[in-house]
């Protein structure tokens, strides 16, 4: 059993992991360039033929990189940064690899659902499918690094194998939610041009990161930090999970609205019945 690892006394988040692994990270910061990078450069060939869709989102989710440090400091997450510390924020080392790592994560996999909502049949089921893909890659991401000794959560009283993993619902609705508007504001964006085709999607990520992780999440985070007993950060924890569950719902029902997506939508319901008349 891996043991939990307490906060500073004053409660605040260790500025860096102690006993991270230099190599590890080294690792992770390689793989986050070279995937952002390939992202990116996927993303300039297709803004040449006129479409912004890709580099929107990467910029989206680059720009809501520069948060993370409040992130870390609501779930008791520490980096190992050492000389490989871009800044820190709340004096919270933040390394080099967060904003790439924010751009292939999320950017990449919200302009994955996108262009899938947009060239493919959508259905219930199918979005189902995409949430279940992102929580499992977000999930899969962070337990490598973990173990890896690139991060660590800390005074996590609801752990898997040292990880909370109530908390990669967040992760995984946001990705599909931020596909989900951006794909919708696309007929929207035609012909408006690199500016608005680039800050649109930078806004939905941005509102849509704070909406879900901390709109949806409040009662887990407020549980989480208050050092309540287990079986009450537990509970809370679900009750996240499920808020952030029927935000996705709402924005399915509410792309449903949409014409070009009624009919597809109205086969099989993903969490509950759709509010908005077909």
């Amino acid at each position: 059993m891996i043991p939990i690892v307490s906060l500073a006394q004053d409660g605040s988040v260790p500025g860096s992991l102690a006993d991270g692994s230099r190599t590890g990270t080294m690792v992770v910061t390689a793989g986050c360039y070279l995937l952002s990078l390939a992202a990116v450069g996927a993303a300039v060939v297709q803004a040449r033929r006129g479409r912004y869709l890709g580099l929107g989102c990467l910029l989206g989710a680059f720009t809501v990189s520069w948060g993370e440090a409040i992130y870390d400091r609501l779930f008791h997450l520490a980096f190992y940064a050492r000389d490989m510390t871009l800044w820190s924020p709340f004096g919270i080392d933040q390394p080099w690899w967060v904003p790439p790592g924010y751009t292939a994560a999320y950017g990449l996999g919200g302009w994955l659902v996108a262009e899938r909502l947009l060239a493919a049949t959508v259905t219930r089921a199918r979005i189902a499918r995409f949430v279940a893909v992102a929580w499992i890659g977000c999930a899969a991401f962070e337990t490598v690094a973990y173990q890896l000794g690139v991060l660590r959560y800390f005074d996590n009283t609801v752990t898997v194998f040292g990880m909370p993993y109530w908390h990669e619902m967040f992760n995984a609705v946001f990705i599909v939610v931020a596909g989900i508007t951006v794909a919708a504001a696309q007929p929207l964006l035609r012909g408006a041009g690199p500016l608005a085709g680039l800050a649109v999607p930078a806004a939905i990520y941005a509102v849509g990161f704070t909406g879900i992780t901390y709109g949806a999440g409040f009662l887990a985070l407020a549980a989480h930090n208050s050092a309540g007993p287990p079986l009450w950060v537990g509970l809370a924890a679900v009750a996240g999970n499920v808020m952030a569950l029927m935000v996705l719902w709402l924005v399915v029902d509410l792309l449903g609205a949409i014409p070009r997506y009624r009919d597809e939508l109205g086969s099989g319901p993903l969490l509950l019945p759709p509010v908005i008349p077909r």
